[in-house]
């Protein structure tokens, strides 16, 4: 196991957060490629040769998505659990159980079926989502406004990636370039917070 990697998910989050606006552009450079070959027949990852993802409805409520891919290099499965209602409840933050966010793994093996890598797959999941909204949003000249539905971990990383985009373009030019999220949650107004927190923050890093 020496030679496999483990990251958990505050390993994950501290990865990603890391990224500066080169790293984003090599890692959706990567993420166009794997696009590309999934959509060319002849390749090692066209849909015909993709396994079907499954789904277990357990009697608590939880599902759990088993989601198996094949490349020319690694093969890989993704493993998420979607908590069940009841587990927002009150009743369940006193059991530890509250929360209602995806969770999961990724499991990576390589050609020759050598286990390579595990990952939590949380955060992970969020930032590729995202990612993928953000392949065309380059090509934009200018953004004046941005809507961002949802106040979860996907919105937030839709911001991140928006706003390093925009940082070397709006925010240098004479344009005004503002931010929005719309939710209707409790828990979406902090998540509201932190976002324009986040965008200040971005501001402010530019100006410096």
């Amino acid at each position: 196991m020496d030679d496999v990697l483990v990251l958990l998910d505050p390993a994950v989050k501290a990865l990603l957060r890391s990224f500066n606006r080169d790293d984003i552009v090599s890692v959706k450079s990567a993420l166009i490629q794997g696009l590309k070959d999934y959509s060319t027949k002849g390749t090692e990852a066209e849909p015909d040769k993709q396994p079907h993802r499954s789904v277990v409805s357990a009697s608590t409520g939880q599902i759990t998505l088993f989601m198996p891919a094949v490349a020319k290099e690694v093969v890989g499965s993704k493993m998420i659990g979607v908590p069940p209602p009841w587990s927002s409840t009150p009743s369940a933050a006193s059991a530890g159980t509250k929360g209602t966010a995806p969770t999961g793994v990724l499991t990576l093996l390589n050609a020759a079926g050598k286990l390579i890598g595990v990952i939590n797959a949380e955060e992970f999941t969020a930032f590729r989502t995202s990612l993928g909204s953000m392949i065309l949003y380059p090509y934009r000249k200018e953004t004046s406004n941005i809507v961002v539905f949802g106040a979860g971990k996907q919105a937030i990383w839709h911001i991140r990636l928006a706003l390093m985009s925009m940082i070397f373009r709006s925010f240098r030019s004479s344009t005004k370039s503002t931010m929005n999220t719309s939710h209707k949650s409790l828990r979406g107004r902090r998540w509201r917070y932190r976002s324009c927190r986040l965008m200040w923050q971005w501001k402010w890093m530019l100006l410096r």
